[in-house]
């Protein structure tokens, strides 16, 4: 923001010039730092261009959705899998709905390396 940009007062209440200054702070702006990026914000205007939300949008459902096709993969060949070993229904169901620690994964598969035949 250079200087020759136009100056405006007006005032606000004490306890929202608090929560500017303290975001202000915990974003590593000045308060006029911080009031013009929510301004601009509430404009639906940034540094990214005035579309940067449906951007954004856009970009991560490119991403997401590579990742929940191969889940859903996943999830079909675990049941069809399932269905194969002669489980019923309720018991594919079941134990599709067990969640499981990837913690308990990993402690798991160090203590199947580490057994001596």
């Amino acid at each position: 923001m250079a200087r020759t940009d136009p100056q405006v007062n007006f005032r606000i209440p004490a306890e929202l010039l608090e929560k500017i200054k303290e975001q202000a702070a915990a974003n590593n702006r000045t308060i006029t730092a911080e009031l013009v990026s929510r301004l601009e914000l509430s404009f639906g205007e940034t540094a990214f261009g005035p579309d940067w939300q449906s951007d954004l949008a856009v970009k991560f459902r490119e991403l997401i959705n590579p990742a929940l096709v191969e889940m859903s993969k996943i999830e079909n060949e675990t049941r069809l899998k399932l269905a194969v070993s002669g489980l019923t229904q309720e018991e594919i169901a079941k134990a599709m709905a067990v969640k499981v620690d990837p913690a308990e994964i990993q402690k798991k598969r160090a203590g199947k390396g580490s057994k001596k035949p």
